[in-house]
């Protein structure tokens, strides 16, 4: 067994090389990503599980006094400007395509609106492969305010030795498989060398709100803090939403949990403490805590 292993991770180290070279051919990767030192002490990552909603109401003044960063759509919240949070995470792929659905589209714009309005230094973090998408609203806003750093968002594609994995994280070529986009704000923070990171609004709670129809399609409530009722997706024959099987998709979560592992430990590495403080979070990997 201990040689099955070997020869897997062997295997593993052989395919992070093919995959550079796939990478650099299509010139989604960059060997000149740099993060941004900083001198706090504490950064509070918040993204937009339900659960949200209660520290927004009950903590707000809190938050807005430390380092904050945010994700994905939350500018389309009135919060995010009474926040003013210092870093915005991008990650997801709409945000560069140029075929994503009405619904997609729609907040896009929004996006492309409210992002001109940021009155405060804020650094904007987009994935590299994004210079490569035909959608430019987001990554060409034009405001003064706000510094665009890239980062390498390409995962190793097998299990690899550990000291090749750390090898590449440590020079911002790969990181953890970043299937969400926490997973990104978590090795940004990482990189950044803040000492204590503080994570809410990350409930991942989204297999009890997961189920199938009587027509055997994959369907999901999918629960903001912003849409507690929740938006309902259906993952089959549908030209708004990628098709799913429910063991692909069960996977695909499997992959979420296990980069937030890898994290757990490559923080441990570099002596960041990490505090999953989201009440009922589906998520174990980091250590529990509060505000």
């Amino acid at each position: 067994m201990k040689l099955l292993n070997g020869i897997k991770l062997f295997a593993g180290d052989f395919s992070i090389f093919i995959y550079l070279i796939y990478l650099i051919f299509r010139g989604e990767v960059s060997f000149n990503i740099k993060f941004p030192k900083t001198t706090g002490d504490e950064l509070i990552i918040i993204t937009n599980g339900p659960s949200l909603i209660e520290d927004l109401q009950t903590k707000l003044e809190l938050i807005k006094e430390k380092d904050t960063m945010v994700v994905n759509y939350f500018p389309l919240d009135s919060r995010f400007f009474t926040i003013k949070p210092k870093y915005l995470a991008l990650a997801d792929p709409a945000f560069w395509s140029d075929k994503n659905n009405k619904y997609v589209s729609d907040r896009i714009d929004l996006m492309a609106d409210e992002l001109p309005k940021v009155n405060w230094p804020m650094i904007m973090f987009i994935p590299y492969f994004a210079l490569k998408g035909k959608n430019t609203q987001i990554r060409s806003i034009q405001n003064s305010f706000i510094t665009v750093k890239y980062y390498n968002s390409a995962a190793p594609p097998m299990p690899a030795h550990k000291t090749l994995a750390y090898f590449l994280y440590n020079r911002n070529i790969l990181m953890p498989k970043p299937r969400n986009v926490l997973a990104t704000c978590i090795f940004a923070t990482i990189k950044m060398q803040y000492p204590v990171v503080k994570i809410i609004g990350a409930d991942h709670s989204w297999l009890k709100d997961l189920f199938v129809s009587d027509e055997n399609v994959l369907c999901l409530r999918d629960k903001h803090f912003n849409n507690q009722a929740g938006r309902m997706r259906c993952f089959a024959n549908s030209p708004d939403e990628d098709t799913y099987k429910l063991h692909e998709y069960l996977y695909s979560q499997y992959v979420v949990f296990l980069t937030y592992w890898q994290l757990s430990n490559y923080a441990k590495t570099k002596k960041v403490k990490i505090y999953n403080c989201t009440p009922g979070s589906y998520i174990d990997a980091f250590e529990r805590g509060k505000l």
